[in-house]
């Protein structure tokens, strides 16, 4: 469900909207009303509604100059215009404004209802679309993740063929630099918490060795060793 919000210094019309247009069954769960500019933008700010109904001749602040104030919070903001002015010059600030729709008074209510309707439906596909490119994103991301460990283990177990030449394509896609220094972890199973100390002491030592032997084998440079014992 979304949010809306209607500005008018005329009460009688913002009430007139507020009880009028059924808001649940096109898919608007909250409805905030808004005497001035002023006040619409600390419910903006608090609330974030997506969709906001405003008259543009109003004290203190133009709806014009609320729609600039406000897209600074909301960007994607969706907005419909109402004024009792058949002014070209409204119509053309609400074009550079971006406003999704312009209605002159007195409004419609079945005209405005299914105005409501096509931003409420226009915000479900933005979703949807959205949802979709993250999807896509973690899909990519568990892929390049499994060609990552992938690549490490062959390069571990030195089963690279062409290893210069395939080193140096993984550090082109991912971004590494082959020559900066480089961390290895080794996670020991719970079995090691179960084991008393001498073992323990006994194992640490024995990877430690296996390790270091395999890096400085590898890289040519000493490994820095670090023990935690929880």
């Amino acid at each position: 469900m979304y949010k809306a919000l209607i500005v008018d210094d005329e009460k009688m019309i913002r009430m007139g909207m507020r009880n009028s247009i059924p808001w649940n069954s096109i898919g608007i769960g909250e409805v905030y009303t808004a005497k001035s500019g002023k006040e619409a933008l600390k419910i903006i700010k608090e609330n974030v509604p997506e969709i906001m109904i405003t008259d543009i001749k109003m004290d203190e602040m133009t709806g014009l100059d609320l729609i600039e104030a406000a897209k600074k919070y909301k960007p994607d903001m969706r907005v419909l215009v109402l004024t009792g002015y058949d002014k070209f010059e409204y119509a053309s600030q609400c074009i550079k404004l971006k406003v999704h729709d312009f209605f002159l008074k007195p409004v419609d209510e079945v005209e405005l209802t299914e105005a409501l309707r096509k931003q409420v439906m226009f915000l479900k596909k933005s979703s949807i679309d959205e949802l979709g490119d993250i999807n896509v994103y973690r899909a990519r991301a568990v892929a390049e993740q499994m060609e990552i460990e992938n690549f490490m283990r062959e390069l571990l177990h030195d089963r690279l063929t062409h290893k210069l030449a395939r080193i140096k394509a993984f550090c082109d896609k991912f971004g590494y630099n082959a020559d900066q220094n480089m961390q290895a972890a080794i996670i020991v199973p719970t079995l090691y918490a179960a084991m008393d100390k001498k073992m323990r002491i006994l194992l640490r030592y024995q990877l430690k060795t296996s390790v270091s032997e395999w890096w400085m084998h590898k890289t040519g440079a000493l490994l820095y060793w670090m023990t935690l014992e929880g």
